[in-house]
C-alpha cells in the first residue's frame, strides 16, 4: 500500500475513535455489549513501524549529525520505491544492525578504537584499489574544490584501471 494512502487511513480511523470517544450514548441500550473473545473484530489495526519501535537517545556529533541527513537526502533521492519514508533513525537502525551483524569482530578499548576495528573487519576482503577508488569517491562526493575534485577523477580513474587489471588478472589464473 502506498504510504499516502496508508497514512490517510490511519488519520481517518483517529478521527473516528475520537469523534466516537466525544459522542456520548443516548441510553445505556445504546452502549454495544463487548464482544466475545472469540468473535473477530474484523481488521486488526496495523501501527506505524515508528510506533513498535523502543525508544533509544544517543548522542552524536555535529558532523556525525550534518553527514547523517545528507545521506538521508541521497538515499531517499535515489531510491526506487517510496513505500517507506527513509529517516535519520532509518539509517542509524540499518548502523545497529550493521554493527551487530559484525559483532564478533571488535576490538577495541576506546571509541576510535571500536570504529578501527569495525572498518578494518568489514573493508578486509576489498582489494587496496577498491578501497582507494571507494575513499576517492566519497572524497569526490563532499569536495567543492574544482581542481580536487580534477585530482580525485584522476586517481579514481586509476584505481579502477588497476581492479580491472586485478579482475582480468584473476580470470586468466582461474
Amino acid at each position: 500500500m502506498p504510504h499516502s494512502s496508508r497514512v490517510h487511513q490511519l488519520r481517518r480511523a483517529a478521527r473516528s475513535r475520537a469523534s466516537a470517544r466525544t459522542e456520548a450514548p443516548a441510553s445505556a441500550a445504546d452502549v454495544p455489549s463487548p464482544a466475545p473473545a472469540s468473535a473477530p473484530t474484523g481488521i486488526p489495526e496495523q501501527q506505524p513501524r515508528w510506533a513498535t519501535l523502543e525508544r533509544k537517545e544517543a548522542r552524536l556529533r555535529r558532523d556525525q549529525l550534518r553527514a547523517l541527513a545528507a545521506l538521508r537526502r541521497q538515499v531517499a533521492r535515489d531510491r526506487q520505491t517510496r513505500d517507506e519514508i527513509i529517516t535519520d533513525n532509518t539509517l542509524i537502525r540499518v548502523a545497529v544492525d550493521f554493527l551487530l551483524h559484525h559483532a564478533d569482530t571488535l576490538t577495541g578499548d576506546t571509541e576510535e578504537q571500536l570504529l578501527t576495528s569495525a572498518v578494518t573487519s568489514t573493508t578486509q576482503h576489498y582489494s587496496a584499489a577498491q578501497l582507494a577508488a571507494f575513499t576517492a569517491l566519497t572524497a569526490l562526493q563532499e569536495s567543492e574544490d574544482h581542481k580536487q575534485v580534477f585530482a580525485l577523477c584522476n586517481f579514481m580513474i586509476k584505481a579502477l584501471l588497476q581492479i580491472k587489471n586485478e579482475a582480468s588478472a584473476r580470470a586468466t589464473t582461474a
